[in-house]
């Protein structure tokens, strides 16, 4: 389904003329396009072994990791940095190597997804146990003294990452995406109800509120707090016709949500072709309302830019998508799949909840980062679901 949209995105602007099409922009367009299908495809054919998934979800934790330090470390020392020829001055929010904090925060929730995924996939099955506080001290030390102590570790550094960012869809998205994670794995998997619970608690007691406390937690929920839900009549209209806003006070939802609304009444207009690969920066202008005052090159909603650009067959070819991975991932819960599967592709549907809840207020599918490992985690229950089928002809066999 993924590449019968890549193929429209190459061949539409062959078989249908598209006024607005800016050859250079759509060219780009096309090749981002392909290595969204290549890099699912990719995970899907080689990724066959249970170390070959824990090195990816290795891979990507690491990857966090590193991107949460160096957003640390440059917030607190105000310090510039440089990469590959671009400079990336120190703002007020952590935002690492990406333009935008709201993406570098959406890049944390999913990395975070995956590496609890990694810890509940990891963690051994015990054995008989020693009763009472003896046999609770023991686990906890074999816990402290195992690997899965260095992924929980990994969190932390990105739950703080995750909190200086002040996104308030970043950090909602990852709580809601949290609590889907929780509550899956109580659904499908009782014996790992207890071990689920007690993680969940330790993210929101010690991450979330002790840490988060320490690195200004409160500038999150001040952010939440200055949001109001609708356009409130304490704004007043500025001599351009512009809704000023107040000092301190953020955009309201409606604000955040009017660039992805009048983003839909373009893709109306062409609703079953679209209007050509990244052509939204071109026609939008001509749709915005007048209280709309700031220039805008993605609708701050990922499902408006796509039907507008590639059309709505498109869009809900992607959907199509999304939802057998999430079928997928719904029949590998429920089978009796080994402990690895189930808290592996846990983990992937945490991941796929974050960025489509936070795609309804921003455009995390066109920062390259976020899409791959948006395509990653939609591609996992497919690989695990071969993994499952290998594993079990090779029992068969046996």
């Amino acid at each position: 389904m993924i590449a019968l949209v890549v193929g429209w995105v190459w061949l539409g602007p062959l078989v249908h003329h598209f006024p607005a099409l800016d050859v250079a922009r759509a060219e780009v367009y096309q090749l981002k396009a392909l290595a969204y299908w290549c890099v699912p495809a990719l995970v899907m054919f080689t990724t066959r072994t249970r170390k070959r998934f824990i090195i990816l979800l290795t891979t990507i934790v690491v990857s966090g990791t590193l991107e949460a330090i160096l957003a640390v470390v440059s917030l607190s020392s105000q310090t510039e940095f440089s990469l590959l020829g671009t400079a990336f001055p120190p703002g007020q929010r952590a935002q690492g190597t990406f333009a935008n904090s709201d993406h570098f925060a959406n890049y944390m929730a999913m990395c975070m997804a995956l590496a609890l995924g990694l810890m509940l996939a990891t963690a051994e099955a015990r054995g008989r146990t020693l009763p009472g506080w003896r046999g609770k001290l023991l686990g906890l030390l074999n816990f402290l003294l195992s690997k899965r102590m260095l992924v929980r570790l990994a969190v932390i550094i990105m739950v703080i990452g995750l909190v200086l960012t002040r996104s308030r869809m970043g950090n909602a998205s990852f709580f809601f995406g949290l609590f889907f994670f929780l509550y899956a794995v109580a659904w499908a998997w009782p014996h790992k109800r207890q071990a689920a619970l007690w993680l969940g608690i330790s993210l929101l007691v010690i991450d979330l509120v002790v840490i988060g406390q320490w690195v200004g937690l409160e500038h999150v929920v001040e952010r939440l707090q200055n949001t109001e839900l609708s356009m409130g009549a304490e704004q007043d209209e500025g001599p351009t016709g512009a809704n000023q806003r107040a000092p301190g006070q953020e955009e309201t939802v409606a604000e955040r949500l009017a660039i992805g609304q009048d983003g839909f009444k373009l893709a109306l207009t062409s609703p079953w072709v679209g209007h050509g690969p990244a052509t939204f920066f071109t026609l939008f202008p001509q749709y915005k309302r007048p209280a709309i005052d700031i220039w805008v090159e993605h609708a701050h909603n990922d499902y408006a830019e796509l039907a507008s650009d590639l059309g709505l067959p498109a869009l809900l070819t992607l959907g199509g998508a999304v939802c057998l991975s999430l079928l997928q991932w719904a029949q590998l819960m429920r089978s009796p799949s080994s402990g690895f599967v189930k808290g592996v592709v846990s983990g992937a549907g945490m991941a796929v909840v974050c960025l489509l809840m936070h795609a309804w207020v921003d455009f995390n599918l066109h920062i390259h980062a976020n899409a791959m490992l948006f395509t990653v985690a939609l591609a996992l229950p497919f690989a695990l679901s071969r993994f499952t089928r290998t594993r079990h002809a090779g029992k068969t066999a046996h």
